[in-house]
């Protein structure tokens, strides 16, 4: 199935508290992003680098240049565009991927890359997930 890429405009988050950090790169609406140690900032989470990387702080809730105020939160509902979930239907658990910033089905998990597990939440509609962040900190053994 691959990745989901949400629409930055249409990204709107039911509950939940709203957390600031400052963008270390560029940041779109319906990212993942962690927070990097050495500098507090907020980065675009991936699976497949370090495990600091992998550590989701959350999705962002606006658009960030490098430098500015990223909005992001940890938990709630979130609603993104019209049937970006669909196909996989309700009920789906959603990882971290390996592009930065970007989730994905759990059963697409490549068996083949040694990725980091952290789970995003589950698909609750054609249109919106519930976030329920957990950072394993686990990796998966290459096939």
């Amino acid at each position: 199935m691959g990745e989901f890429t949400p629409t930055a405009a249409n990204v709107v988050v039911t509950g939940g508290t709203i957390r600031r950090l400052t963008a270390g790169e560029a940041i779109t609406a319906g990212q993942l992003v962690y927070q990097k140690a050495a500098d507090s900032k907020a980065w675009l989470a991936q699976s497949d680098g370090t495990a600091e990387e992998a550590t989701i702080a959350g999705i962002a809730i606006n658009n960030a240049a490098a430098g500015q105020p990223v909005n992001y939160v940890a938990e709630g509902d979130v609603t993104m565009q019209s049937g970006i979930f669909t196909t996989p239907g309700t009920g789906q658990i959603l990882v971290l991927g390996p592009t930065a910033g970007k989730f994905q089905l759990a059963s697409d998990l490549d068996a083949a890359n040694d990725d980091y597990v952290s789970i995003v939440g589950m698909s609750i509609s054609a249109n919106a997930m519930r976030l329920a962040i957990n950072n394993t900190g686990l990796q998966r053994p290459a096939a």
